[in-house]
């Protein structure tokens, strides 16, 4: 990564001038490295990465001044007068005893990169610290990023994995699911499962991330690496939403069809026609429909169902536009959007129960939302087929939709099929 050294006077600068604040420098860079790989080779924690679909527009933030929630990362790009980005995740439910909760990030180094430009940002935060410790924290960082090494991206086979709960006690859980909407108002519980997958060696989450970009580069991929042993990871289609000044999208994603069925009864033709896929996804555009008739002045939606194909998978798609109140901000539109049908249920509040009840787990960051935001701009996803890296095993999650018709074996398919871009990577690919 060529890069000359005037970084160090014009930081030297800021601070000698400023005696409190936040204020970042920027550069241009070489888009030949690549972000993944030079990723992987720091020891640097904690670092998160994002990525668009096909990687036309890529993150990285490195190390953090602060550790903020999402209200605070919202207000701090806000009121800084410095074009600072956050970057962050954050649980699928709020619980205040969980490990790793609200995560977003005011970083001291972030990088971008797109199909014309790359650019090296190094923020400066001189709220309680001296002079030189600020300047040696930005010097370590910025050395470190531009330093390292690009390192091989191929990961181990897995010598064993699990699932979690087993299918039995799944297709109990189902049942459960299934009697207490027979007894309630609940429609759809989102349910999901754990599949454990135990390697020889210790596993790098870059590489994971590598993989599956190489897999299916058309989702949106993303890497959040809290310490030397545990970093979160997934390739996700769903788009919670995208605000541009007044701008706001979001996107209606449910229903499921796994590609490759040699069975006719679970055709493509089959799965468009299908009336409980369909009803799940009406569910998630009713909603969506109805919460941005709260945030946006005006709002457009696709006329149409349409087919969202990635690598393994096809969803129903209805995209949504609208531009927003002139009150809305990032941390009212996260409020009411998320959780959505797609992942919780509906109702929202009492599936969100049910699933407290049902699972037996704390889903932790999975179904939760990722992203970053600046002043004027922000990219928030759904982390859903994704996982935890902790050293030698990778603890992956994902959800299917039970309706009153659900059949237990055929939501159990679903699940295979929705990370089945991970047993191709851990059980196909050695080295």
């Amino acid at each position: 990564m060529q890069f000359d050294s005037t970084w160090q006077r014009d930081i030297q600068a800021i601070i000698q001038m400023h005696h409190t604040g936040v204020f970042q420098v920027s550069y241009a860079l070489d888009r030949s490295v690549n972000l993944v790989a030079r990723m992987a080779g720091l020891s640097v924690a904690p670092i998160i990465y994002f990525s668009t679909p096909n990687q036309v527009r890529q993150y990285a933030s490195v190390g953090a001044w602060r550790i903020l929630s999402f209200d605070e990362a919202a207000n701090m790009v806000d009121t800084c007068a410095a074009p600072i980005r956050c970057f962050g995740i954050q649980p699928f439910l709020n619980d205040p005893q969980a490990t790793y909760g609200n995560f977003w990030v005011l970083p001291i180094v972030w990088l971008e990169y797109d199909d014309h430009h790359a650019q090296i940002h190094m923020v400066v935060d001189q709220t309680g610290a001296s002079k030189q410790v600020v300047f040696d924290t930005v010097s370590e960082i910025v050395n470190a990023v531009l330093a390292g090494t690009e390192i091989p991206l191929a990961n181990p086979t897995a010598d064993m994995w699990v699932n979690v709960p087993n299918k039995s006690l799944w297709k109990q859980q189902v049942a459960h699911a299934q009697q207490m909407m027979a007894n309630s108002n609940l429609e759809k519980v989102v349910l999901s499962r754990q599949t454990h997958f135990y390697f020889s060696s210790r596993m790098n989450p870059f590489a994971v991330v590598r993989g599956l970009q190489a897999h299916d580069a058309s989702v949106y991929h993303f890497c959040v690496k809290v310490s030397a042993h545990a970093a979160f990871v997934g390739g996700t289609p769903e788009r919670l939403f995208e605000r541009s000044y007044n701008q706001l999208a979001t996107d209606a994603i449910a229903g499921t069809y796994v590609r490759g069925s040699q069975d006719p009864s679970e055709s493509l033709a089959a799965f468009t026609s299908n009336s409980k896929q369909i009803h799940e996804h009406q569910l998630v555009v009713d909603y969506l429909r109805e919460c941005l008739t709260h945030l946006c002045d005006t709002v457009q939606e696709d006329t149409c169902r349409r087919r969202l194909v990635l690598s393994r998978l096809v969803h129903f798609l209805v995209a949504f536009k609208g531009q927003l109140k002139s009150f809305i901000g990032v941390t009212d539109i996260l409020d009411r959007l998320h959780p959505t049908p797609a992942v919780a249920g509906f109702p929202v509040a009492a599936s969100c129960k049910a699933i407290q009840r049902l699972e037996g787990y704390s889903r932790t960051w999975y179904a939760g939302t990722m992203g970053h935001m600046a002043r004027n701009d922000a990219q928030v996803i759904v982390a859903i087929r994704s996982g935890w890296v902790t050293d030698s095993c990778v603890r992956v999650y994902a959800g299917a939709g039970i309706l009153p018709a659900s059949n237990s074996d055929d939501e159990w398919r679903e699940l295979d099929g929705k990370i089945q871009l991970f047993y191709d990577m851990f059980t196909q690919e050695a080295g």
